[in-house]
């Protein structure tokens, strides 16, 4: 990661982080459990697929309403699965293609491109609290919605 504005900002809080969480608390917390990850995944499928179902089968908006929201908050969770995969957080050790085609799959309900999303996500990281640097930031800046 580059040593942006967050990195500059920080100070000694890894120090203390260090200090106040140990060694092997921190380690746990940073496990990485595909199973879990692929079971999120599959209930993912089921809802999406389900919700489709019911909003194809049934033409009334007492179904389709609650189906578009599932439908939407499906398509909201690939990119946060998509997240998991730019953090390189799903599996053990470095799966270059697995990677690429899980991000090929959580990016394509919403849309997005994943390399694209890759590179403005890290860039976020490395710049946050950027008033200037950090897209994420920026762009809501510029949009005219508050930063944050």
């Amino acid at each position: 990661m580059k040593d942006g504005h967050y990195a500059r900002s920080i100070g000694d809080l890894r120090r203390r982080l260090a200090a106040a969480v140990p060694h092997e608390v921190l380690k746990d917390l940073h496990r990485k459990e595909p199973a879990r990850h692929f079971a999120v995944v599959l209930r993912q499928a089921l809802l999406f697929s389900g919700a489709f179902a019911a909003g194809w089968a049934f033409g009334s908006p007492w179904v389709r309403v609650p189906a578009a929201i599932v439908l939407g908050f499906c398509v909201f969770d690939g990119t946060v699965l998509l997240h998991e995969v730019v953090h390189r957080a799903v599996f053990q050790n470095d799966r270059r293609f697995a990677y690429r085609l899980l991000g090929l799959i959580y990016a394509l309900p919403s849309g997005i491109s994943p390399t694209q999303f890759t590179r403005w996500h890290l860039d976020h990281h490395a710049e946050l609290g950027s008033t200037e640097d950090d897209p994420k930031r920026h762009t809501s800046r510029r949009n005219g919605t508050p930063a944050g």
